[in-house]
């Protein structure tokens, strides 16, 4: 399972739409159908109902959807502490000088 996956599962769960998930994500429709296809087998689980026009989430996909997104909100949360953390600066400075004239 990768991040990308994941980012497209909860694109695609939003949207209802590969295509318009492949939209926003600046990628193809058959590439979004495949992430998502790998997330399926290796969760062994059908995560989507899909018919000629809709998607649908399953029981299943319901469920991770929402576990998803609330442990995704908490990937960003944390990662964007940590950026702004290694911008901090820290240790001791230590100065020295002597008079002049």
């Amino acid at each position: 399972m990768t991040i990308q996956q994941i980012q497209y599962f909860l694109m695609a769960a939003e949207k209802m739409s590969f295509t318009e998930t492949a939209k926003v994500m600046y990628v193809s429709q058959p590439a979004v159908s495949r992430q998502i296809s790998l997330l399926e087998k290796e969760i062994g689980l059908e995560l989507f109902r899909r018919n000629k026009s809709t998607l649908q989430l399953t029981g299943a996909g319901e469920r991770l959807a929402a576990f998803f997104s609330k442990t995704f909100q908490e990937y960003r949360e944390i990662r964007n502490e940590l950026k702004t953390d290694a911008h901090k600066l820290s240790g001791v400075v230590t100065l020295g000088s002597t008079a002049v004239g």
